[in-house]
């Protein structure tokens, strides 16, 4: 049962794609603080009851600001633009933006790198698809020993070849001339790393390149 005195705030949803409305709801009600409700939701309005101190309405106003602003991806001349924070929690993980960015351009999209957020004509779903694609392969590196910029190029093969064992795709990267080990064992670039993706994925297209 709900306790503590009850405020009713008013708060404007800027117009969103009906998926993006969608998702930011989901995660609406996973967020939500204590016995805070949402009352109706109408047109471009979420009316919130929300129960307990100053503080708590205060927090919770705070939050809802904030997840409209992630959730919201408003076109601009390029596509939309998706926030980097959104995606990150999404994915788990926090996403390279440049590394997503070169996953989204493989995968056939348009993309771009801005501040804070990445511009792209891939839908929402795409976006956070692939997003995830690349923390599962973030997580699939942890234990492998290379430098930052190869393990970018290393992060976005598996990203895009989701079945490639991690021992499968640091092959792939030194056989193509992307990386090779100092004497340290350490794998570190040979060449700039999206130059070396694109190598690497021109190998992994020919048979037997797997």
């Amino acid at each position: 049962m709900a306790r503590g005195r009850r405020t009713e705030i008013t708060i404007k949803v800027p117009p969103m794609a009906k998926r993006d409305f969608e998702k930011f709801l989901e995660r609406l009600s996973k967020a939500l603080y204590g016995d805070t409700v949402v009352g109706t939701i109408k047109g471009d309005t979420i009316k919130l009851y929300i129960y307990g101190s100053r503080l708590t309405v205060e927090r919770t106003v705070r939050l809802v600001k904030q997840l409209i602003r992630e959730y919201s991806t408003p076109e601009t001349p390029r596509g939309r633009a998706y926030s980097l924070r959104m995606l990150s929690r999404e994915a788990r993980t926090a996403i390279p933006p440049d590394v997503l960015v070169e996953v989204l351009r493989a995968q056939g999209y348009k993309a771009w790198e801005g501040e804070g957020k990445i511009v792209t004509d891939a839908d929402q779903d795409a976006v956070i698809g692939a997003a995830r694609l690349v923390a599962q392969a973030i997580r699939s590196l942890e234990k492998v020993y290379a430098a930052r910029t190869v393990k970018k190029a290393l992060a976005a093969i598996l990203a895009l070849h989701p079945d490639l064992p991690a021992s499968a795709a640091v092959r792939v990267l030194v056989e193509s001339g992307g990386a090779g080990y100092d004497e340290e064992g350490k794998l570190v670039p040979r060449r700039d790393w999206r130059e070396a993706l694109k190598e690497a994925l021109k190998t992994l297209e020919e048979p037997g390149g797997d």
